[in-house]
């Protein structure tokens, strides 16, 4: 079974103390369990905004009642909702035997350094950006409460199904021509913003700041307003621009006044398919559209958000930490990683790397003294350590402890995911 925490809202809240209590450590976990995979209960979160029951690849994954929203599965140690072992909460094990059980990580990072999740999402999420890690020790030592991590969140996703996001700041003239076709929101600006963006030689970073500022922090009653009227407009002409498609389906659910909704015509709308992964760095802002998708990031939840959302929103630091350039869209190249039957998805991130198999396979894979954690997406096989053998089965999630020096693969064609530290 797996276990599960109802928060609300569109972001973690902390886990029921009742979940977190879990098992004796001396009577359920041990260390002798170290020699082998051990099988993980991964949290299941119900946000709102997580598709509903059995269209949710979570709730199917989880074996879960089909009945109301089924937003993320979380697999890792993070405080707020940790995976069991054996009963016991990760982060409680880890606390004790860290040293033991993390291996070469533990005196890397002195804790598990990623966070892997599922995610299902039928709604919108926040426009959202993530701190580096000097702006996140800052901001968590003035305001732990919004800022629960000293902690940067590097994230990468993979798409599972077609996955739909707002990334990063389009080119110059593709907002111009965007405002100008939408005179409610060119009325929200002033002539020095219009003018900046029609010059030749622009500063890139200053120009897009002062027109996403100018559209952030204009008088609520005037935004709602002119939000209200273009929202009107096309919903009565109709639209195919996917920017309008998300405003009209978002507007009424979050107000007219949301922040979100203007300056979301300034960000690049992307769309990935199955297999394609994507990573995002510090003060990046970006926001899931739609779609099924594999997330892997630091052990961290610092987020700044940006809009279509009715939680905190910091506007200081949001226009303080943004990275106003423009940031095409590239998705993460791969390649094979030797002696296994895994491919890597390429990123900076030095907490994480996301590989994945595909393909059936029956390999011998080393570990080089390092905690690792198996999911199986889809396909079936098993992992043998020793004289110990776990099944592998859709939903399967394995931590491999640093004492596993090598464990041998034995699987079908489908998808099974491997997060290292690289």
């Amino acid at each position: 079974m797996f276990q599960e925490v109802i928060p609300f809202g569109d972001e973690p809240e902390q886990a029921d103390d009742k979940v977190l209590e879990g098992a004796s450590m001396n009577t359920q976990v041990n260390k002798g369990l170290f020699n082998r995979a051990l099988r993980i209960t991964p949290t299941v979160q119900r946000y709102p905004w997580g598709k509903l029951g059995g269209d949710s690849i979570v709730c199917r994954l989880s074996n879960s009642a089909p009945n109301g929203p089924y937003a993320e599965l979380w697999i890792g140690a993070h405080p707020k909702a940790p995976a069991l072992v054996d009963g016991v909460p990760l982060n409680q094990l880890l606390a004790e035997r860290g040293s033991e059980l993390l291996g070469e990580l533990h005196k890397s990072f002195g804790e598990l350094p990623f966070l892997f999740k599922i995610l299902s999402v039928g709604t919108a999420l926040s426009i959202q950006a993530h701190p580096n890690i000097e702006l996140a020790r800052e901001l968590h030592s003035h305001d732990p409460k919004n800022y629960p991590d000293s902690n940067h969140k590097p994230e990468m996703g993979v798409a599972i199904s077609k996955v739909e996001l707002l990334y990063g700041f389009r080119p110059i003239p593709e907002i111009r021509e965007l405002l100008k076709a939408r005179s409610e929101l060119s009325s929200l600006l002033s002539a020095d913003a219009m003018k900046g963006l029609e010059s030749q030689t622009p500063n890139l970073n200053e120009v897009i700041k002062q027109v996403y500022s100018e559209l952030v922090i204009a008088d609520l009653k005037e935004r709602e307003a002119k939000i209200e009227a273009l929202y009107n407009r096309l919903k009565q002409q109709g639209s195919n621009d996917p920017h309008d498609k998300i405003l009209l389906s978002l507007a009424e659910k979050v107000g007219f006044a949301d922040i979100g909704l203007p300056s979301l015509y300034l960000l690049n709308y992307c769309e990935l398919h199955p297999g394609q992964g994507f990573y995002i760095g510090p003060n990046l802002p970006h926001a899931y559209i739609s779609g099924d998708l594999v997330e892997c990031m630091a052990n961290s939840d610092n987020v700044v958000r940006a809009g279509l959302t009715n939680k905190f929103q910091d506007l200081d630091t949001l226009l303080g930490m943004l990275d106003f350039n423009p940031a095409p869209f590239n998705p993460c190249q791969k390649e094979s990683v030797s002696g296994t039957p895994f491919s890597r998805f390429l990123s900076p991130a030095r907490e994480f790397q996301i590989q994945v198999a595909t393909k059936a396979s029956n390999d011998k894979v080393r570990t080089g003294g390092r905690a690792e954690l198996l999911f199986c997406l889809s396909g079936a096989g098993e992992v043998m350590t020793d004289s110990h053998k776990e099944l592998l089965n859709p939903g399967t999630c394995l931590l491999i402890p640093a004492p596993v020096d090598c464990y041998q693969i034995s699987f079908s064609a489908g998808d099974l995911y491997r997060i290292v530290a690289p």
